[in-house]
This record gives structure tokens, C-alpha cells and sequence, in this order.
């Protein structure tokens, strides 16, 4: 069962997750020749375009595609990236599109909680 998976980061920090997919016998995925997706928006029905989107190689990477790393992926946001995200709360999602063109919801719709930082770096 998906579940929704609300993060809190900080505008101007780095912020990393895992994500580990599973199939419908919960056995690791192995991505390898697949795309993740995520994207982050100021409403779930937004029209316009997004304020944070990522994908394979381009904000998330797949890990070695073998053992206790095999369907793993670390999403990351930028230090540059937070900081251009006003203080609120967002919403996002993460798709994989599999090596054979299927689509699948990874992560459902959830909140992106950008909090303002107390200690700023001078």
C-alpha cells in the first residue's frame, strides 16, 4: 500500500531522502533503464509549471542495482533549489517509469513543508 510521506526542509539547505520501490510481491525493484520523477507544485491541481522538478540523473540517482541497495534511489534538493522555495507548504509526487514504458506511483501525493532556517550561514 502507497502512503503519503510528508517531508520538512529548510530553504537553503541540502535535503536528501531514500526512496525504495517495490513491486506487488514487495521485493525490490530493480531500476536499472528506468526513470524516477518527482515534482513539486504550489497546489496538488496546479496548472502552472512546477516550482521543483527532478528525475533520474538530474536530482535523483539510482543506486548500485545490486543486493541491500537494489531498488533504491536518493532524491536530493540543492541548497539553490531550497532557497528559491518561499516558506510553505507544497505538495509533490514521485512516478517510475519502468524500462518496458509502464508507469507507477511511487510516493502518492503528499506535503513539502519549506520551514525558514534560524541559523543563517554569513
Amino acid at each position: 500500500m502507497l502512503t503519503q510521506q510528508d517531508w520538512a526542509i529548510y530553504a537553503g539547505a541540502t535535503a536528501r531522502w531514500m526512496i525504495t520501490l517495490l513491486d506487488a510481491d514487495d521485493e525490490r525493484e530493480d531500476l536499472t533503464g528506468g526513470t524516477l520523477y518527482l515534482q513539486v507544485r504550489t497546489a496538488v491541481d496546479a496548472a502552472d509549471p512546477p516550482a521543483l522538478s527532478l528525475e533520474t540523473n538530474a536530482g535523483i540517482l539510482h543506486e548500485t542495482q545490486a543486493d541491500e541497495t537494489l531498488g533504491q534511489a536518493a532524491v536530493t534538493f540543492t541548497a539553490a533549489q531550497t532557497v528559491a522555495l518561499a516558506p510553505g507548504t507544497y505538495f509533490y509526487d514521485v512516478f517510475y517509469d519502468d524500462d518496458s514504458g509502464d508507469r507507477w506511483t511511487v510516493v502518492p501525493t503528499s506535503k513539502l513543508i519549506v520551514k525558514d532556517p534560524v541559523t543563517v550561514p554569513a
